[in-house]
This record gives C-alpha cells, structure tokens and sequence, in this order.
C-alpha cells in the first residue's frame, strides 16, 4: 500500500507520543502493535555485573577457606603424631621476670625417686615402686669430699715405707719463700694465711708443681702480746660474727683439703668454739690438722667426735731459728717415724728452714723415707684404725690417733 502524500508531494511520517511508542496516525485498514520496550538490555548489562562480581568473590573465599583447610589437616597430623609417639611440645609461662619452661604431660610416667644425702654426699635412690618397667632409673655417681678431691698423689710406695709429713706454716706473706718452697722436691703441704694477698696465684703454682694445700686458720692465742692478724677466730665473740670470720677465711682460696690452727692456744681450749669450726668443716668434707699449740687442746677431740678427718703434729722443726737445730728436728721425725711408721713435723717459711729441708730431703729418701702429702697421711691413719678394729679382742671403735 502506498502512502499518502500531502499536499507539497512529501510522504507523512509517522509520529510517536512520547513515553508511549505508539503512531498517532494508522494506516487505513490495518491494526496497530504494540512496540518492545527500552529497558531490558540495562537490566541485562546489570546481571552480568551482578554475575562477575560474584564469580570474584566466590574465588576468594574458595581460596581462604583452601588456606584453613590446609592448616586444619596439618594440626591434625601432629596432633596424631604427637599422640603416637608421645612427645608434646613445651608451654611456657611467664611469672614475674622469670619465664619456667615445664613439658607437657608425657603418655609414659617418669619414675618417682626419693634421695637420701648422707652427709658426706653419697645420694642414694630410695623408693622405685612407680618406675616404668622399661625404663631402669641410674644411681647418682658418689661424691667425694673435698679433702680427697683436692689430695696431692702420694708416691706409689708409700705403704712399705716409714713416711714423714712435711708441713710449713705461715705461707703466702713472703712471696720469694713462697717460691722457694714450690721449688722443693716432694709433695709438701703448704698452709696458707688466708688474710695473704694475691692467694689464688700463689696457691695455684704451688698445686701445679704437685704440693697440697691447707688453710692456716688465725685463732686466739694465750696472753695479749702475740697477734693472730685480721678476722681472727676469738672466743668472745658472738655466734654470728664467728661463723662470719670462719666462712670469710675458708673462701679466700679454693683447692685445699682442710685446716689447721694457727696460734689459737686459747681458743683450741674451748669446746663450744671448737664445736662451731668443726660443725662447719664436717659440711664442707674438710680435714684437721691439730698443731698442738697448747697441752689442753680439745681440738682433735671435737673433730673426731663429729666425724672430721683428723690428725696431730708431733714434731715443731724450727722452734729454734737455726739450721742446725732443724736438721736435729728433721732426725728426731725420721727416728720416730721408723718407730711408728708415720711422723708429722710442722715449720715456717724461714730461710734457715727453707735450706735444711733443702739439703736434709734427698738423703732421707735414699735412706728409705718416703714424704707423704697430709691427706694420704690421714687416709693411712684411717686404714689403721680399721685394721685395729677388725683384729680379735679389740673395739670396733674408731681410735683417735
């Protein structure tokens, strides 16, 4: 069909009312249709929007929840593995400034063990009622005390032989007789003055070149004239200023293996000061020296009742400054040690006596005598004593020597 033309020859066009998509003219004969709307392809452009942004975030949280996956099966694991074999890892916690690191409960109970310490140190187990049966719980190794830890080795044949001890006094004030005395031949027991300076140089050259050490304790002596140096032990004082004095003067050097008095004529006569020392040498597994400055001495007593290794002397050597009365010394202690078997002679640093034992020494080796270090004195005492106590009709008592 064609269109009708207007009057100018131009064909009508059409018009549609706005917001509506409708002609307002029809062709004759014919009906209208309803036109499509604008909107759908908008809606459209927004789900796919919609779509992708979901696709985006359904990514990531596959992703994270891949990631947790993982780490739940990998706590899993050790859980088991940790159940299987046994072994937790330690927690810790913070008290304080200190921070304690305590295991978690184990699948195997340890074994509850009671000690016993004696007092010499030796622990024993007591009680293994709760030990696993596959796990054998070891005895601590023994502990020696101190005075045979710190022991110079006696010579080989010691035991066939007469011995002398050799003691000097009053070392560590005069430096050069020090290291004359280090150069002796033989095992001598050097006793220290704790209040001495530079104690741990001097005392560890002497223990290198094979001498024992001791430690000469200051003590009250008779009358006011004679002067036992600084923090000396006095029986006036109370308890806890003499239990001060005697720790500060076995704690100025290390290495020894006991003590004996120096002076302490007064002192050595009082039992309850002796009683104080001898405690206090039995907790630190120390021997006695008894220098018998005085008659009265209850020393040696007290030690031997509290169960301190112990020994006298029986020969002072240079009483007299010369060197001909030291050598005289030297002879009585060979003479008394062939008749006993065991002599102990104590003198000083002095240049007479440093040069006696010098020239006396080596005959009296080659003469048969053997010098012993004080602790295998003591230790040969000891056997002794044992020996007399197994034989028949004797005592089963430990004799004081």
């Amino acid at each position: 069909m064609k269109a009708k033309r207007n009057n100018k020859g131009k064909a009508k066009t059409p018009s549609r009312q706005a917001g509506f998509g409708r002609r307002t003219s029809r062709p004759s004969g014919s009906r209208a249709k309803p036109a499509r709307r604008a909107w759908w392809p908008h809606f459209a452009q927004r789900l796919r929007a919609i779509s992708q942004h979901g696709q985006n975030f359904t990514g990531r949280l596959a992703q994270w929840a891949g990631v947790f996956g993982a780490l739940l099966v990998l706590g899993l694991i050790l859980v088991a593995l940790s159940q299987l074999t046994g072994v937790h890892p330690p927690r810790e916690t913070e008290i304080g400034m200190e921070r304690e690191t305590r295991p978690a409960p184990s699948l195997i109970t340890p074994p509850q063990m009671v000690f016993d310490d004696s007092p010499q140190g030796d622990s024993r187990i007591a009680n293994r009622s709760n030990a696993s049966p596959h796990i054998t719980p070891l005895d601590p190794p023994p502990t020696r005390p101190a005075w045979r830890r710190f022991a110079a080795p006696p010579p080989k044949d010691a035991d066939s032989k007469p011995a002398i001890v050799l003691v000097i006094d009053d070392v560590g004030l005069n430096h050069s007789a020090t290291k004359k005395l280090i150069k002796l031949d033989g095992a001598l027991t050097l006793s220290f003055l704790p209040y001495a300076d530079h104690l741990p140089e001097q005392t560890a050259a002497a223990r290198k070149a094979g001498h024992e050490l001791m430690v000469h304790l200051p003590m009250e002596p008779q009358g006011d004239s004679a002067d036992p140096g600084p923090m000396a032990l006095l029986g006036a004082l109370n308890e806890q200023e003499f239990q001060s004095r005697l720790q500060w003067n076995l704690e100025r050097f290390t290495d020894f293996v006991g003590v004996n008095n120096h002076m302490g004529s007064r002192l050595t006569e009082n039992p309850k000061a002796m009683e104080m020392v001898m405690q206090n040498l039995q907790e630190r597994g120390l021997l006695f020296l008894d220098s018998r400055t005085t008659a009265n001495t209850v020393a040696q007593k007290k030690a031997a009742e509290m169960g301190v290794p112990n020994i006298a002397r029986d020969v002072f050597l240079d009483n007299e400054q010369t060197a001909q009365s030291v050598i005289q010394n030297l002879d009585d202690m060979e003479r008394l040690a062939r008749r006993t078997g065991l002599a102990i002679g104590i003198g000083h640093p002095h240049p007479q006596t440093i040069k006696a034992i010098a020239r006396w020494l080596p005959d009296a080796k080659k003469r048969g005598l053997v010098l012993l270090p004080l602790s295998a004195a003591v230790t040969r005492m000891e056997n002794r004593q044992k020996r007399f106590a197994a034989t028949p009709n004797h005592g089963t008592g430990m004799a004081t020597p």
